[in-house]
């Protein structure tokens, strides 16, 4: 079990969380100025941790070197993106983009390759892809959609981590999806999970 503060610490950030969701979809220029002071924090953290890690490196390299410059580009933008909210939204957008045509080549790629798979499976395979194509499309025909898929993704996952601090807090024990790390992983990235085995031939 938990110590108390620590459940009592959950609890609160679940609550935090799932309001912070609720205020992204009550109000879409809220959890887009949201989602970018996110994008910000993540960069220094990013950033943080790189110089960290340049630092603790006992060996001076090119490595050493890379950590250095990757730690501090990534401080770098992170105050360019609170300066001016308008390029971080423009980068996220952009990412959006370049994820959504990533993952449906993905599929479509899987598709054509794993020709042993079911077909209902390849099928599948086929529409995913297709669907993240023309997903893509559209977010670049009208940017208002992407920003708006941008907003409902920061609700999803606020929501996510805020009912699983809820329950963690609530039952004192981490809360763990039912969902294997690595699957949800995969799928988030857009990698096909492997199918089902065929039954043994008779």
């Amino acid at each position: 079990m938990q110590p108390t503060w620590h459940r009592a610490l959950e609890i609160g950030a679940g609550v935090l969380a799932i309001i912070l969701a609720g205020v992204a979809l009550a109000d879409p220029g809220l959890g887009l100025l949201l989602l970018v002071f996110l994008f910000a924090l993540a960069l220094l953290w990013i950033g943080i941790w790189r110089l960290t890690r340049a630092w603790a490196r006992p060996e001076a390299g090119w490595r050493r070197t890379l950590d250095g410059a990757l730690g501090l580009g990534a401080i770098v933008i992170s105050f360019v993106v609170i300066a001016l909210p308008g390029l971080g939204v423009l980068t996220l957008v952009l990412l959006l983009y370049v994820g959504l045509i990533l993952i449906g080549l993905t599929w479509l790629g899987f598709a054509a390759a794993k020709s042993k798979e079911p077909g209902w499976y390849r099928g599948l395979a086929a529409a995913l892809g297709v669907f993240s194509l023309i997903a893509a499309i559209v977010a670049l025909i009208d940017v208002r959609v992407a920003v708006l898929t941008l907003v409902l993704l920061l609700a999803f996952v606020l929501l996510l981590i805020g009912f699983g601090d809820l329950i963690s807090g609530a039952t004192g024990r981490p809360y763990r999806s039912p969902i294997p790390l690595e699957h949800a992983i995969e799928a988030a990235v857009g990698i096909p999970p492997t199918p089902p085995p065929s039954p043994p031939a008779t």
